[in-house]
């Protein structure tokens, strides 16, 4: 039943992606308003939660892909004047390599146990960027 859940609820994400990624949990004000880390953060969302939550990487599995073009349009993207600095932007290419090791050990149909652990890490560096953006607002 579980899973059954996951699939819907993993459906709709997918179906509302697009708009979703230009809204916060906010009432449709940005995550960020950095519409390419706003978008990687909905992937995020979308993967990390089960993963933290119930163990579930299925979702992962299935959007590592997604996440590592959006990690790449993040570093290809002109970032907004509170978080273009140094530290940021080496936080963001550290985001694409860390996502695209997650992304290669999915592809590579890792045990669930070092994936989830590989999160857990990407995770974290995520937020190094998010928080870094929020605070210089």
């Amino acid at each position: 039943m579980t899973r059954i859940l996951a699939a819907a609820a993993f459906a709709a994400l997918l179906l509302a992606t697009p708009a979703a990624a230009q809204m916060g949990q906010g009432g449709g004000q940005p995550l960020v308003g950095w519409k390419e880390l706003d978008s990687y953060h909905m992937l995020m969302m979308a993967t990390w939660h089960p993963v933290k939550q119930q163990g579930e990487l299925a979702p992962l599995r299935e959007l590592a892909p997604k996440m590592v073009a959006a990690a790449e349009a993040i570093v290809g993207s002109t970032a907004p004047a509170t978080c273009d600095t140094p530290e940021l932007k080496q936080a963001g290419q550290t985001l694409v390599t860390e996502t695209k090791k997650v992304a290669t050990m999915v592809e590579q149909k890792a045990n669930d146990a070092l994936l989830a652990l590989a999160m857990v890490k990407l995770h974290d560096q995520f937020e190094v960027l998010q928080k870094g953006c929020r605070h210089g607002k």
